[in-house]
């Protein structure tokens, strides 16, 4: 359950078996496209996570994949949007329902929060995102509040992060993604590490340059 699938992906394909739209109520459920406004991929990244079949493979790949959008452009919908996609995973059997979507309310008694409990006492296993608004007391968002549904969240501890810095001042972070292709620099680089911000701006040109910011994120600065 989330914003739609773009089933046409070649990652998903082998693990796409149908579904239901329930934002313009039919039985495609693809993602918001351009044409429509405030397009959306957040629900074919998380199919691909669970059940990428391709190139990329998800955690379970061989996983039968059904698809209910139950949020249109720009990622947002409605709470009865929301159970009616919950109950028709439902009545057509899905046996594990995913929903990576919340809200800001932290409360048991949250409608959505009791459809998931109503699901799983139907037999359904429900998984849910914790949001993203913690680690205080009281971020958990409806309907990850369920007592009885599995309700998932994610820790980070602090990382060195390498970074661009481009001529118009924006900061671009560098990730190295899986099976991408390596870095090919087209010509060399002289290193320059300067003894302050305040020298930056006359050595970074032609350069790269190497600044230790704060003590647990390394900055590397590329220009050319």
């Amino acid at each position: 359950m989330d914003t739609g699938i773009d089933h046409e992906h070649p990652d998903l394909e082998k693990s796409y078996h149908g579904g239901f739209d329930l934002v313009d109520f039919d039985k495609d459920p693809m993602e918001t496209t351009p044409e429509q406004g405030m397009p959306t991929l957040h629900g074919t990244h998380v199919s691909g996570i669970i059940a990428g079949n391709g190139t990329m493979q998800g955690v379970a790949p061989e996983a039968d994949l059904y698809a209910y959008r139950a949020l249109g452009p720009g990622g947002t919908g409605t709470t009865a949007q929301i159970i009616a996609a919950l109950e028709q995973a439902v009545n057509d059997d899905m046996e594990i329902i995913n929903m990576s979507l919340g809200s800001e309310t932290n409360s048991p008694d949250d409608p959505m929060t009791r459809a998931v409990n109503k699901a799983v006492e139907l037999g359904k296993i429900v998984v849910v995102a914790n949001g993203n608004s913690g680690p205080e007391d009281w971020t958990v968002g409806s309907p990850a509040t369920s007592e009885k549904a599995i309700s998932v969240g994610a820790a980070i501890t602090k990382q060195k992060l390498a970074q661009v810095y481009t001529q118009k001042e924006q900061v671009v972070p560098i990730r190295q993604l899986p099976l991408s292709e390596k870095w090919n620099l087209k010509r060399d680089q002289p290193l320059v590490i300067p003894n302050s911000l305040d020298t930056l701006e006359q050595t970074i040109h032609d350069r790269v340059v190497l600044i230790k910011k704060e003590t647990h994120r390394i900055t590397n600065s590329f220009s050319s």
